[in-house]
């Protein structure tokens, strides 16, 4: 909620440290001054979020097996992250840090169905509302339904799941691209020349259990994975062709991922019960107005990083009480390195495993779980040789950055003993109604449990249980 006075919120500073923030103050509903810095300020903005994507399924990060050139074309005549990463490997909690450019615990939204964003919080639609744009928001799967409050700031929040697959319907209601990008297209239709506008289209496709409609189902038969990517594209090339958003208009377009999928590795077949980087790198690819094309970043970023971005680049009012840094010096090839967060709870709130966090500096990344571990990303980028006893400096560094982190946004006791939120259940239970629990997706996560079984100790994932 944007707000002439805004609830304290803890924030990290750009310091290895994470100093706290005093005080985080409401941003203005007015445009600041641009600043000179020789940057051309957009007009409007278009955001993509692709459910369940791998970057290395992608074309512009190395894929050759599936055809996505429409996420080619984008990405040849604008900017790669090849390092962006998700705050969780879940779709509502990954989802909210992209629009607010909060971390989980500091908006309380940590897993699907039981939580929902507050009010409090200034969502990046409220801002741009604010500064006089035009909001709409398409998405395409029940857990990012209106009632877990991400569509503050929306003028239209387009949920509307009617039209959704007769394929093999997925455990959580959803419908498939071309009817999400028919319908964002029709409200681009009905805006007037002239009018500045946000809009974030969200795709599912790539979501278990993965049916893709022919002719990608036939020519990915034994990749259906990559062939709902290969659909989903093609959609996105279909959105990105709209006269309203075709280069040259002056859009500012951002395709990012909320998370991955681990399709096998480390034991995992979707993803959610681990930390890895099956799950959590994400693709992030800008088309700025300006921006140099076929530029690649290299530095590690974060989806908290969105929102001070697109501030700085229609250079609205800005907040220090955001954890992220924009993005635009790194296009322009600087910037220092920072360190980034991430979590899941979904295997303590689904089955009382322990919580699992995660801190990155460059090229290290720490685990914290009830059997910590650490991987050299750089050399090992699958992350399977754990150097938690081989570097005991950068261990012991990275377990105390880890606690200032934690302790800078969250109570540790709170963490510790941190119990459902029934409140926050009971509240969403109310805005849900009568509907079904595979809604919130439960259903899914029971089955992979039931696939893991009596086996999960020989998989690994023993290792997160609280009692081993």
């Amino acid at each position: 909620m944007l707000t002439s006075a805004r609830p304290l919120f803890l924030s990290l500073s750009l310091s290895l440290l994470f100093a706290v923030e005093a005080l985080a103050q409401a941003p203005s509903a007015q445009i600041s001054p641009p600043a000179s810095t020789g940057r051309v300020q957009p007009e409007s903005l278009l955001l993509i979020t692709m459910d369940t994507t791998r970057p290395d399924h992608l074309q512009p990060y190395g894929a050759t097996n599936v055809e996505t050139p429409g996420l080619q074309a984008l990405a040849d005549s604008g900017v790669v992250f090849d390092h962006a990463y998700s705050v969780a490997p879940i779709t509502l909690p990954a989802h909210t840090s992209i629009h607010t450019g909060l971390y989980p615990p500091q908006t309380g939204v940590r897993n699907n169905g039981i939580h929902y964003v507050p009010a409090e919080v200034t969502t990046l639609a409220e801002r741009l509302r604010a500064a006089g744009f035009h909001t709409g928001a398409f998405v395409s799967a029940s857990v990012l339904d209106h009632r877990y409050g991400l569509n503050q700031g929306f003028e239209v929040y387009d949920d509307d799941l009617s039209s959704g697959r007769e394929r093999h319907p997925r455990m959580v209601p959803d419908r498939p691209a071309e009817s999400t990008v028919t319908a964002a297209s029709a409200w681009l239709d009905k805006l007037a020349d002239g009018d500045r506008y946000f809009l974030w289209v969200h795709l599912y496709d790539p979501h278990a259990t993965y049916s893709p409609p022919s002719p990608y189902r036939d020519r990915y038969q034994d990749h259906l994975y990559d062939g709902e990517i290969a659909y989903m594209d093609s959609q996105i090339a279909r959105l990105l062709a709209h006269p309203r958003i075709a280069a040259g208009r002056g859009v500012a377009v951002i395709v990012l991922a909320d998370h991955g999928e681990s399709l096998g590795e480390h034991g995992e077949q979707t993803h959610g019960i681990l930390a890895y980087d099956s799950t959590l790198h994400v693709p992030l690819i800008m088309r700025l107005p300006g921006s140099k094309a076929g530029t690649r970043v290299a530095q590690n970023v974060s989806q908290v990083d969105l929102v001070p971005t697109v501030i700085d680049l229609f250079h609205l009012s800005g907040d220090p009480g955001l954890p992220g840094r924009s993005l635009l010096p790194l296009v322009q090839g600087a910037g220092p390195a920072q360190s980034a967060y991430a979590e899941t709870y979904l295997p303590f709130y689904t089955y009382g495993w322990a919580k699992l966090r995660v801190l990155r500096q460059e090229r290290w990344k720490y685990i914290d779980g009830p059997a910590p571990e650490l991987y050299d990303i750089m050399r090992d980028p699958r992350e399977l040789s754990n150097q938690l006893k081989e570097q005991p400096g950068i261990a012991h560094d990275m377990q105390r950055d880890f606690q200032t982190l934690l302790s800078s946004m969250s109570s540790p006791e709170r963490e510790e003993k941190l119990p459902i939120d029934t409140a926050a259940a009971a509240v969403a239970a109310n805005r849900r109604g009568p509907s079904r629990r595979r809604h919130l997706g439960f259903c899914r996560l029971a089955r992979q449990r039931r696939r893991f079984g009596q086996h999960s100790r020989d998989r690994g994932h023993h290792r997160y249980r609280r009692d081993s």
